[in-house]
């Protein structure tokens, strides 16, 4: 495992178990449903990912078409949407803020920018892990979120 630091947190991440992991789904989450928001965001997907990020999710073995979920975009202003969604990784949060703070009308996630309109946040897995994952292995939620046309 290698150790790395990013914004708030630092990470202990295996990136090759991760990686063999990730390249063994056939696809991301949007790629297996056929609503019209994950067809934009796979349409949109490298204008989701700015160069920073990209690299952030190599480092953690993430291919950037493996996202474990996205959410249903809201409208910033015409033809401009936010994203989120959320990976999976192998690895142990070592230090940081715990940002999954559940409320009664839902959650709130405090993310860390990264580049232009990319920010994550990292905390412990709760749900929607891809069941490549082995059961026992140590993982982490990287959320994120983005913005992306509608193309």
């Amino acid at each position: 495992m290698e150790t790395i630091r990013v914004g708030r947190w630092t990470i202990e991440v295996d990136s090759d178990a991760t990686r063999r992991v990730q390249l063994a789904r056939i696809s991301g989450q949007p790629e297996t449903c056929n609503c019209q928001d994950d067809r934009n965001f796979i349409a949109a997907r490298d204008f989701a990912y700015p160069t920073a990020a990209r690299t952030l999710l190599e480092k953690l073995g993430l291919p950037y078409n493996r996202e474990s979920e996205i959410g249903l975009p809201m409208e910033l202003r015409p033809n401009v949407f936010i994203y989120g969604g959320f990976f999976h990784f192998i690895g142990r949060i070592i230090e940081g803020p715990a940002e999954w703070q559940s409320k009664e009308s839902g959650h709130n996630v405090h993310l860390d920018t990264i580049e232009g309109d990319f920010a994550v946040a990292f905390m412990e897995p709760h749900g929607l892990v891809p069941t490549e994952f082995p059961e026992d292995a140590p993982l982490v939620h990287l959320e994120f979120s983005t913005v992306v046309p509608w193309v």
